[in-house]
């Protein structure tokens, strides 16, 4: 939707109710291209490619095919996704190229307009909302994304040591440190997420990994053996440890909450209508999830809301039994899409 010069273009053109179709014209035919608070249609009939940041756009439906660029860095920032047709952002068979990002970034409050997409449908707003497919694969990490403390983190340490080789884990990384003392006062937890600052560096001789830090910690992080053979329990040794987790920049796809700091984010929902006419599906690997999730409305990042007959449906196609009608594909769902705060 967003033309490079120099070749044929899909020009936008508004109409009288702010819907925005497309048509390939030259370049010498101006059309006003999407501007911020716009609504903008992929056409049933068009693939478009997507390879820049947008403005911040209103609610954007896809009744066609709309692709993340593989060459160019592309977010896609709007209050709302209505997929009908298919949206893609790499696929688990063939991902998104390391050295490329693709996003779709949504905004809004909680007085924004209700997304309802069939009969018994609604959704709030803020929401990316599946009733076609949604395909999305980032490069894969090479590295788990959890593991545990392989030594006690002292508060003020920049070092963690963290069992295991996570040495993928990427410079400006998050790194979350799990609580094990009693917090004084007991209203918080000693939870921690910090940034990697660093190239993370595994030891094969110990079998660690030494992830430095860009801030000091700001308490004591545990990891030992509490017990042994000695102890003449039901157990040779007990050892304790705090999980560390890597919890954001692990991902060159995202869909992420625009705001920094909100506990009104995104959604994604997968769903069907009641009469089975249109039953979503969503198929991603190695893709991130931050900052998501309605707290008050206790939506979460992704969760799956099959209305009537599309329910039966949507088990059937999970299980590899038949097509799918409407603009709907195979009820299968994310197997590595990891939510981030």
């Amino acid at each position: 939707v967003w033309p490079r010069a120099h070749r044929l273009l899909r020009a936008v053109r508004a109409t009288a109710a702010r819907r925005l179709q497309t048509d390939l014209v030259p370049i010498s035919v101006e059309y006003r291209l999407p501007q911020a608070s716009d609504d903008v249609v992929i056409g049933s009939t068009d693939a478009i490619e997507l390879d820049v940041v947008t403005p911040v756009l209103n609610w954007v439906t896809v009744e066609g095919r709309l692709a993340a660029s593989r060459t160019n860095h592309s977010d896609l920032r709007c209050a709302s996704v209505k997929v009908w047709g298919l949206l893609e952002l790499g696929t688990p068979a063939d991902p998104l190229p390391a050295n490329v990002t693709a996003a779709v970034t949504l905004f809004g409050d909680e007085s924004a307009n209700t997304v309802v997409m069939t009969e018994g449908l609604f959704l709030n707003n803020k929401v990316l909302a599946v009733l076609g497919r949604f395909e999305a694969g980032g490069a894969p990490l090479g590295a788990t994304l959890w593991s545990r403390l392989a030594a006690t983190a002292a508060a003020g340490d920049v070092v963690l040591t963290v069992a295991g080789d996570v040495s993928a884990w990427p410079d400006g990384g998050l790194v979350s440190v799990a609580p094990t003392e009693y917090p004084q006062p007991p209203a918080t937890t000693e939870l921690e997420t910090l940034r990697i600052s660093g190239a993370c560096t595994f030891d094969p001789a110990t079998g660690t990994t030494a992830v430095p830090l860009a801030a000091p910690l700001s308490h004591r992080h545990f990891a030992a053996a509490v017990t042994d053979a000695a102890d003449g329990g039901h157990w040779p040794r007990l050892d304790l440890a705090a999980p560390v987790a890597l919890v954001g920049g692990f991902a060159n796809v995202r869909v992420r909450t625009g705001e920094a700091a909100t506990e009104h984010g995104g959604v994604v929902t997968v769903g069907g209508s009641l009469d089975g006419a249109w039953v979503g599906s969503a198929n991603l690997t190695d893709v991130e999830f931050s900052r998501m999730g309605k707290f008050a409305f206790q939506h979460p990042a992704l969760h799956f809301n099959y209305l009537g007959a599309s329910a039966d449906l949507a088990l059937q196609r999970g299980r590899g039994a038949g097509g799918a009608p409407g603009g709907g594909g195979a009820a299968t769902a994310t197997s590595s899409a990891v939510p981030s705060r």
